[in-house]
C-alpha cells in the first residue's frame, strides 16, 4: 500500500512516509496531546451536527464552477452525525472511524436532481475512476461519464435497485488534513474525509430516531435507501456553495468556497429569500484593541447595480464590546443561533 501511495519511493521509505502521513490525518504528532486535541475535534464536530439538526432544512443546494448544481432533499426529522457516537447498548460515547472530518446524514431516497462533478478520483474494486460527472433526475442517476473507468461507474450505479440512488450525504471543508496532504490513499474510509461527498447506495438506519426499536421496512418507509453498495465520492471543491433551505422557503450558507461558512466571517442574519455571496446580510466577527466585537451589517451590497434604491437602504451596526470569549460565543449563539462555526 505505502508504494502505491507513493510511487516514486523504495518500499521502506514508502511505508515510513505512509506511517507519516496516517499520523498527521489521526493528529497523532510528537510532543501533542492527542487526547485533548480530540476531544476539541470532537466537540468542534459535535457542535456543527447539533447547529444542523436545529435548522430542520428541507433541501440542500450545491453549486461549483466546475459544473455541479445539485438539489437534495432530507428526510424531516433525521439527525446529522459527526465524528463520535453512543453505543446503543451500553451508552459509551466512542468515535469509529479515525481518521474522522464528515457530518453526514442519510437523505430522502428518490429525491434529489441535478449533475455533481467529482473531485477527487475513486477507488472502486481495485480501480481508479476518475474526472467523471453524475446526473441525477427524479432521485436516481440517468447519466454518467469519466475520463477513467467509466465502465465501472456505470456498473456501480447498476448493482442493484438502490444503487442509483443516494444513501449518504456529507459535509467535510476544504481544510481538512486528508485533504491537505493532498493523498490518494485507496482507502474509502480514509479518501472520503478529504472533502464534501455523497454515497451512492445504502443508508445509515441510525439517523432516524428511535430505529432500534423499528422494523427494516418501517426504516425504508422514513426514506432510507437500501442497497448492497454504499460507495462514496468525492464533489468538495474550492469554492463549492452549499445552501440549505427550510420548508418556508427561507435559505441559509451552510458551506462558502469549499468550507464552513464561520461565525468568524460571514454568517447569514436573514435569511428570506435567496441570497447569493455578492448581495446577502452579513455578520462579523471583529477583534479589537483587547476585546472582541461583535458587528451584525444589515446592508445589502448590490454590484453594479444602479438601482437609485440603494442609496435609501439604511445600514444598521451592531457592536457589542464584550471582554470574555466565552461571553462572546455564547450571546452569537442565543442572538443568532450560531452554531456551524
Amino acid at each position: 500500500m505505502g508504494e502505491k501511495v507513493f510511487p516514486d519511493d523504495t518500499e521502506d521509505v514508502a511505508v515510513e512516509k505512509l506511517w507519516d502521513a496516517i499520523f498527521d490525518c489521526v493528529y497523532l504528532k510528537d510532543g501533542e496531546d492527542a487526547e485533548k486535541i480530540w476531544q476539541a475535534h470532537n466537540e468542534r464536530m459535535t457542535q456543527k451536527a447539533n447547529w444542523l439538526n436545529e435548522q430542520n432544512f428541507k433541501t440542500l443546494h450545491y453549486t461549483s464552477s466546475n459544473g455541479t448544481d445539485f438539489r437534495v432533499d432530507l428526510i424531516p426529522g433525521a439527525k446529522w452525525g459527526s465524528a463520535g457516537d453512543i453505543n446503543h447498548l451500553n451508552r459509551a460515547f466512542f468515535v469509529p472511524n479515525m481518521p474522522t472530518e464528515e457530518v453526514f446524514t442519510s437523505p430522502m431516497k428518490g429525491k434529489c436532481e441535478g449533475r455533481l462533478v467529482s473531485t477527487k478520483p475513486l477507488s472502486r474494486s481495485g480501480q481508479v475512476i476518475d474526472h467523471f460527472t453524475v446526473d441525477f433526475k427524479d432521485g436516481r442517476v440517468v447519466d454518467c461519464h469519466a475520463e477513467q473507468g467509466e465502465e465501472v461507474l456505470k456498473k456501480m450505479f447498476a448493482m442493484d435497485e438502490g444503487a442509483s440512488m443516494l444513501g449518504e450525504v456529507a459535509l467535510v471543508p476544504k481544510e481538512s488534513p486528508i485533504n491537505q496532504s493532498g493523498l490518494m490513499f485507496y482507502n474509502t474510509l480514509f479518501d472520503e474525509n478529504a472533502c464534501c461527498h455523497v454515497a451512492a447506495g445504502r443508508g445509515f438506519s441510525e439517523v432516524i430516531e428511535g430505529f432500534m426499536d423499528m422494523t427494516d421496512e418501517e426504516i425504508y418507509a422514513k426514506g432510507i435507501n437500501d442497497s448492497m453498495i454504499h460507495m462514496d465520492f468525492m464533489v468538495g471543491s474550492d469554492d463549492l456553495h452549499i445552501v440549505g433551505i427550510r420548508e418556508d422557503g427561507s435559505e441559509v450558507d451552510i458551506f462558502v468556497d469549499g468550507t464552513w461558512l464561520s461565525k468568524v466571517e460571514v454568517i447569514h442574519c436573514l435569511v428570506r429569500g435567496r441570497r447569493t455571496p455578492e448581495n446577502r446580510p452579513r455578520c462579523l466577527l471583529q477583534r479589537g484593541q483587547g476585546n472582541f466585537k461583535l458587528a451584525a451589517n444589515f446592508g445589502y451590497s448590490s454590484r453594479g447595480s444602479a438601482d437609485p434604491r440603494e442609496s435609501l437602504r439604511k445600514r444598521r451596526i451592531l457592536k457589542l464590546s464584550l471582554n470574555a470569549h466565552t461571553v462572546l460565543l455564547q450571546t452569537a449563539r442565543s442572538v443568532f443561533r450560531l452554531g456551524a462555526g
